[in-house]
């Protein structure tokens, strides 16, 4: 496998789209569904490609936080596990092989190929356009 150079955001390219009335940014295979703070910026970008910036420590292993359930998930194949003691990076990969970073707390118990959900921390997540301006549509 090949990882990604350590970098301060994983970027996704994707797509701005509605699905049963939600707005959604659709990417790789996966559908995220995106929080109130995202949608009325996003909602001039409908079916527009568009490019969303996570940091890896905006990430968080769903089941290790019950509050999470209202937070947008990626699902996703633990590839590599790197422990570095107040907390462990791990590289995951989508479906549709996009690999990506999470700085997960250092108790959460994750396998290399384990199946995880990943969420999001909404009011951290950011769309840009796409290209070479990469201008954030949030500001």
């Amino acid at each position: 496998h090949s990882f990604p150079t350590r970098r301060s955001s994983d970027l996704f390219e994707g797509r701005i789209r509605e699905h049963n009335s939600q707005l959604c940014f659709d990417f790789d295979k996966c559908s995220i569904s995106l929080p109130e703070i995202l949608k009325e910026s996003a909602s001039l970008y409908k079916e527009q490609d568009m490019v969303m910036g996570v940091r890896p420590e905006d990430l968080f292993c769903r089941s290790a936080d019950s509050d999470s359930d209202s937070n947008p998930s990626i699902s996703a194949t633990v590839e590599v596990v790197e422990p570095l003691g107040d907390k462990q990076e791990v590289y995951l990969q989508t479906e549709g092989n996009h690999t990506f970073v999470a700085s997960l707390n250092p108790h959460t118990r994750v396998n290399v190929d384990d199946r995880i959900e990943v969420s999001l921390k909404a009011e951290r997540t950011q769309l840009f356009e796409p290209g070479e301006t990469g201008r954030n549509i949030m500001s």
